[in-house]
């Protein structure tokens, strides 16, 4: 997770936002970590035990209905494009 956001843009830019935005910069930095170890804490012991790779495929299998199935699948299709 760490390495997302730590890229040469960020490098670049979080001096320019500290001096355009001030020390309010540092709560966006302090949020990122509370972040990470908020998902680490709460999603790592949910997913790990399941043997699953990813939240998609936990909610593939774990809905049994072939209607949730498809929405999930449509919502993920939906989503990937929307990122692209």
């Amino acid at each position: 997770m760490l390495v997302t956001f730590v890229t040469a843009i960020g490098m670049l830019g979080a001096p320019a936002e500290m001096y355009a935005y001030g020390t309010q910069f540092v709560m966006h930095i302090v949020a990122a970590a509370l972040g990470c170890v908020y998902g680490a804490v709460l999603f790592v012991p949910l997913l790990y035990p399941l043997k699953l790779t990813s939240s998609f495929e936990v909610s593939v299998t774990l809905n049994i209905n072939s209607l949730s199935r498809h929405s999930n699948g449509t919502k993920f299709l939906l989503y990937t494009v929307h990122i692209l």
